[in-house]
């Protein structure tokens, strides 16, 4: 038997054991949402328009990656910060890099699934002479008017760095929504990182190499 052989089968039998129950290390978790199509449009323009217009076959879609999955029963919402997140409205991708204020908060049931939440994303960025504003949010709660809204807007020509102003030329401003129709949020199975997955690797060929020494 090889050197590289004999040193594989000396992986102890329980070390290859607790390595294959072992759950990863750091796992974390990526909550998907998918919302409802758009059931309103509204546009004001002044000038020329936004390349992109919104439809009523776009809805609010995103996700957010958690260190570790929800806890179970958070019964008031609770405020997420994750180490990662993107959501699109169709037109528009508001992400963790290119937001300018951020806010998640959720109700988890007795198995830690989301079933009320709070999800706003913007992307503020005004400028002299114009600039641009866009939000993205999603809610459950069914008082508000409107359960998924977007607004896409360019600032008129009197904007500072400090403020969008409205009206102008060129400006316009675009939003949508749906009312009382909140999606939902789905949980991805979390992907063992790679050190994980070598360990995992290890083990079964010391487990193998035992088995072939032993024949």
């Amino acid at each position: 038997m090889s050197a590289r052989l004999a040193a594989v089968a000396a992986v102890p039998l329980a070390l290859v054991v607790s390595l294959l129950t072992a759950a990863p290390a750091h796992a974390s978790a990526i909550y998907a949402y998918q919302g409802n199509l758009f059931t309103s449009l509204t546009i004001d323009i002044n000038g020329p328009g936004p390349v992109d217009f919104y439809a009523f076959t776009d809805r609010v879609t995103g996700f957010m990656e958690l260190a570790s999955p929800l806890a179970a029963d958070l019964n008031s919402l609770t405020t997420l910060a994750p180490v990662a997140f993107s959501f699109s409205d169709g037109v528009n991708t508001i992400t963790h890099a290119t937001a300018t204020v951020s806010s998640f908060a959720v109700v988890t049931n007795d198995v830690g699934a989301i079933v009320q939440w709070y999800v706003f994303v913007s992307a503020f960025a005004p400028a002299d002479g114009g600039g641009t504003v866009r939000n993205i949010s999603t809610s459950s709660n069914v008082s508000l008017q409107v359960q998924d809204g977007v607004l896409d807007r360019l600032c008129g020509p009197t904007s500072t760095s400090q403020g969008c102003v409205l009206g102008g030329t060129p400006y316009y401003t675009q939003t949508a929504g749906n009312a009382d129709a909140p999606g939902a949020w789905t949980l991805r199975t979390p992907v063992p990182e790679p050190s994980s997955m070598l360990l995992i690797g290890v083990a079964l060929a010391g487990f193998a190499a035992r088995r072939r020494v032993r024949r």
